[in-house]
């Protein structure tokens, strides 16, 4: 019994994700509506002041809601935390000091795997692409219209903001939840796919479920939210320059280019599975 009922408030932060972007959304759409409706875009014609106005009008939404949704991860996250410390009695926890998990070695681990996750998704979706071409073109147009990659304050937010508030909510607050209701690895799988239903989106979907499980596995390593952090900024960091660098390869090429970036994940899990026999 005690087991569904964690079940169920696992599914809490995504559900309250979701509600707080949607009303944080719309409220700072229209509060913004009314100030700015008069002014800037009484210029231009009505067709074009609508399309300017539904452009701005995405950012604004995307911006606010990011930031509410940090501010959210980072309260309960910490209350989370709190609650745990207390009730723990595991004088092995690992890492328990923030500074710990910033030695060059390990930001140098966090590095490989976050730019070998770039290289394997990135090359899977080009290939997937010719498979599910009406699923990529969806992802496509969202990316295109949420402003990322175009947009100096969306890229910022998505690679800077985000991170912080969805590894609160996620590897921190979820992932504990989860964690009672069964072993890790059923408890990171659960937490990586809410993590991927928070997105909303198929392609998007399949490819956050593998990080969810990478970061949820450092997480669980480090018994720290930093590294998780730090590996989800460096990935938002690595995408928004990497595809379009190999996007021009030939076949053969990303193959070699997929390996390598096997080998970079491989060698950062088994670096980071080391960790407790090191410390025990």
């Amino acid at each position: 019994m005690n087991k569904f009922k964690y079940l169920l408030h696992s599914f809490l932060p995504l559900i309250a994700m979701i509600a707080v972007q949607a009303i944080v959304s719309f409220v700072s759409v229209l509060i913004w509506a009314i100030v700015e409706w008069k002014g800037e875009y009484a210029k231009v014609n009505f067709e074009n002041q609508v399309l300017k106005f539904s452009n701005d009008g995405v950012v604004v939404s995307l911006i606010s809601a990011t930031f509410t949704t940090m501010i959210l991860g980072i309260i309960w996250y910490k209350k989370v935390k709190d609650n745990t410390d207390e009730e723990s009695t595991d004088n092995k926890i690992l890492y328990t000091s923030s500074l710990n998990c910033i030695k060059i070695l390990d930001i140098v681990n966090y590095l490989w795997v976050s730019f070998g996750c770039t290289l394997v998704i990135s090359i899977a979706l080009m290939f997937l692409g010719r498979y599910i071409p009406n699923e990529m073109a969806d992802y496509e147009e969202l990316i295109l219209v949420s402003g990322i990659g175009s947009d100096i304050w969306v890229i910022l937010m998505a690679v800077m903001i985000a991170p912080i508030g969805e590894e609160c909510l996620f590897r921190g607050v979820t992932l504990e939840r989860t964690k009672k209701v069964g072993k890790f690895y059923v408890a990171n799988i659960l937490q990586a796919f809410l993590f991927a239903l928070a997105h909303m989106n198929l392609v998007q979907g399949f490819y956050v479920f593998l990080l969810g499980i990478v970061f949820g596995y450092i997480k669980e390593k480090y018994q720290s939210i930093i590294p998780a952090i730090i590996c989800h900024i460096a990935f938002n960091i690595f995408g928004q320059i990497i595809p379009s660098i190999i996007s021009g390869f030939t076949p053969s090429m990303l193959v070699i280019l997929f390996v390598i970036g096997s080998l970079l994940i491989a060698y950062s899990m088994k670096y980071f599975s080391k960790l407790d026999r090191e410390q025990n």
